[in-house]
């Protein structure tokens, strides 16, 4: 019993450090805004939109149609958020990561 509390509290503790990680992260890129810091932002969002967007697709047959409404909105939300990042981190000349010089 001793033990699975020790676990519960290091399992706390560890996202509570993940929390307070992510939020030091936001407020430096607040206070020094500039296109490496949305840049990383942007990525992340890229990463987190390529992660959803293949359940939303896969599900859209087969969800019930009082859902369908509602995962369309979100697969095209999604959709347009990946379009934004890869069009400004790759294709747009002034903030693509890469110089294609």
């Amino acid at each position: 019993m001793v033990g699975a509390l020790r676990s519960s509290c290091s399992k706390r503790i560890e996202r509570s450090a993940g929390v307070v990680a992510t939020s030091n992260g936001f407020s430096l890129a607040m206070l020094r805004s500039g296109w490496v810091n949305a840049a990383g932002q942007l990525a992340g969002f890229l990463a987190y939109d390529l992660v959803l967007i293949v359940p939303f697709l896969t599900r859209l047959p087969a969800v019930a149609p009082h859902f369908r409404l509602g995962l369309i909105i979100y697969t095209t939300v999604v959709a347009f958020s990946g379009a934004l990042a890869i069009y400004y981190l790759f294709i747009n000349r002034s903030t693509r990561l890469y110089s294609g010089s």
